[in-house]
């Protein structure tokens, strides 16, 4: 993974029912050679007609976005990763 400035784009969710929920993590090795934090979580839940977006974070030295169903039927997303700088 490269160093910088990145931002995770979710998108058509438009098809979740009110039972299903899923969570968002974004992980980091805040130190080189640590192992994986926790920087950032958010969950979805419901009817998500809106595309979702994280806030922008300053990611360096190991780091991995996850999407995870915690409740409901899977559903595909489509999903892109932008680097601002």
């Amino acid at each position: 993974t490269d160093d910088g400035i990145f931002m995770l784009y979710l998108w058509d969710n438009g098809n979740m029912t009110k039972t299903e929920e899923y969570q968002i993590r974004i992980l980091e090795k805040v130190h080189n050679g640590g192992t994986q934090e926790q920087v950032f979580k958010a969950t979805i839940k419901g009817d998500q007609s809106e595309v979702f977006v994280t806030p922008p974070l300053a990611l360096g030295n190991g780091w991995d976005f996850t999407v995870k169903k915690l409740a409901g039927t899977d559903r595909p997303f489509d999903a892109r990763i932008t680097q601002l700088a």
